[in-house]
Order: C-alpha cells, then structure tokens, then sequence
C-alpha cells in the first residue's frame, strides 16, 4: 500500500494552480475507505512548492500504517520542469527519506540513495508533468501526448489521452486517460510497476474551472481498482 500511496500523492500533488488553497481527498478500495490525502500549494516569484501527505485510515490503518509526505519545487516560468522532490515516508520505528535533484544543464538527475542518471531533455515527474497537462494548454493541438517521465531511478512513458467532458457532482470536468509505459525501467521501478496490469489505463476527471482542481481519479491495479474523491476544499 505504501508504493500505491506514493503514487496517489503524485497525482493529487498536482491538483492546485492557485495560492492558500487546501484539498482533502478520500481514497476508497473495494467500497472501503483506506486513506486520505490533504495538498497544498505555495510559490514565490519563479518557484512553486506543492505537497501532499497521505495517510492511511480505518481498518488498513490496522494492517498497514502509512504516513508519507511528498514536496516538489517546480520552475513555474520553464513549462513546470521540476527541480527538486522531497520524500519522507514514517513507520512506527523509523523515518525514510529520498530526494531528487534535476540538473537541467546536464541533464542529470539525482537520487539521495540511488546515485545520479542521465535523462532526456524535458523529463517530469508525475506531479510536474500532470501540472504540465492541467495548466499549460497540454491539449490545445493535440488530444493524445506523451511525457518523458523519471521515478526514484528509472525512466518511463506517461501517455496522456483528452477523453471529452463529463459532469461530475455538478462540476465540469475534462476526463483524461492515463497510461504508463514500462519503457527502459530498472528492477525497483519495475515491482513499484507490477502492482498495475500492463497497459492498463486509469482515469481523472479534472475541472474546467481555474484554478483547476482533480476531482475524482480512478486508478487500475492488478486486483479491483482505488477510487480518488474531493472531499472538501479550503481558500483563503
């Protein structure tokens, strides 16, 4: 559960295009509440911080205690191109970290643990590139792109796919189909990647207003599926 929440807080991450606002969701499996996930966003004059922190609720708080913390520093004025990712992931015993540093002059990438890589020009990560998608008029020419992407120490495919519009609890909504390609991936990557059937595809459903917010994600694993819902939004 702790690689599925690292990757529902990378999606909702991203959720926020607007200063002093805070986002509650609940993350359902099976009809069975299992999580909760707050989000929020700050920036300066180049910069935005987004963070999110997850963690598990009710009965999967009894089998799997899960509290992880998810920040990434994005270059708001360069198409969203991420800077750096800070991750804490707290047991009862111990507190795990992971951080990634992007050289976009050398394009190279840094992982705390894992050593550094080399990676293309303009690759994301989840949060950045969904930030990419949801802000900066990703389906103006096209309807379905691809996004370079980079997880804790390996390269993948993020396709992206505009599927029309769809009314969700009185919000209007774009609906947007997910796709990760296991492309080049190393070992960890792909078991964090063997919790979801192969070409699998997951859905979001994001508002049309500004600032744009996701409103509900629907995300295919290998037995049934997680269901992300808005449960309350706070602006100051």
């Amino acid at each position: 559960m702790k690689k599925l929440l690292f990757l529902l807080l990378c999606i909702i991450s991203t959720t926020l295009s607007a200063q002093n606002t805070e986002l509650n969701y609940i993350v359902g499996y099976s009809f069975v509440k299992c999580a909760e996930i707050n989000v929020k966003i700050s920036e300066n004059n180049k910069n935005i911080k987004i963070s999110a922190v997850g963690k598990s609720c009710g009965l999967a708080d009894l089998v799997v205690k899960v509290d992880e913390q998810y920040d990434c520093y994005i270059d708001k004025d360069d198409d969203f191109l991420p800077l750096k990712i800070e991750k804490v992931s707290k047991s009862k015993d111990s507190v795990f970290n992971i951080n990634l540093d992007f050289d976009r002059e050398n394009n190279i990438v840094t992982n705390s643990i894992a050593g550094s890589y080399k990676i293309v020009p303009n690759t994301y990560d989840f949060v950045s590139a969904l930030l990419l998608i949801m802000e900066n008029d990703f389906f103006k020419e096209q309807t379905e792109r691809q996004i370079n992407l980079f997880f804790d120490n390996s390269p993948c495919i993020l396709n992206v796919k505009f599927c029309g519009y769809k009314t969700v609890d009185d919000i209007d909504c774009k609906k947007i189909e997910l796709k990760i390609i296991n492309n080049q991936t190393e070992t960890k990557t792909k078991k964090f990647l063997s919790l979801i059937p192969t070409n699998s595809t997951h859905y979001l459903w994001v508002s049309n207003s500004q600032p744009s917010i996701l409103v509900c994600a629907k995300i295919s694993l290998i037995a049934g599926s997680l269901k992300i819902d808005l449960k309350k939004m706070n602006r100051d």
